[in-house]
């Protein structure tokens, strides 16, 4: 069963937070037109959910270790430890530091293999808006 489709429509869990869901082939990066976006005001509740494909299989990230790196409109740079959530999805918790920016956001993800073998996923980008209030 899929997880999720070609939409990259938000949802908010629970807690409360927004919600991306996307699909990611390790090889071509994001599979899905739609752009990503939050507001400053998402600065305690934006999330990246990534599904890792390769090809039409589903690509399995157990014993890795997955990391983001996200380049901030201003030219500086952000490292998160993403959040493994099943065999082959994780969660990037951009928290403050991932929204308070207005602009373009880029990033990308490094899949670290348990055998020290490193896999990266092409540049992806997300854009942040500023908030009414």
């Amino acid at each position: 069963m899929r997880l999720f489709n070609n939409n990259i429509v938000p949802y908010a869990s629970t807690e409360g937070d927004k919600i991306y869901p996307i699909v990611v082939d390790i090889k071509k990066g994001i599979k899905s037109g739609e752009a990503i976006s939050f507001v400053t005001a998402d600065n305690q509740v934006g999330v990246i959910t990534v599904d890792f494909m390769d090809g039409n299989s589903s690509y399995s990230i157990e014993g890795c270790m997955v990391t983001s790196t996200i380049r901030r409109p201003d030219g500086t740079v952000l490292e998160i430890p993403c959040d493994i959530i099943s065999q082959s999805t994780i969660e990037i918790p951009l928290g403050i530091n991932g929204t308070y920016q207005e602009g373009v956001h880029t990033f990308d993800l490094k899949i670290v293999r348990g055998n020290g073998k490193v896999i990266g996923v092409p540049t992806m980008s997300y854009s942040v808006s500023g908030s009414l209030s």
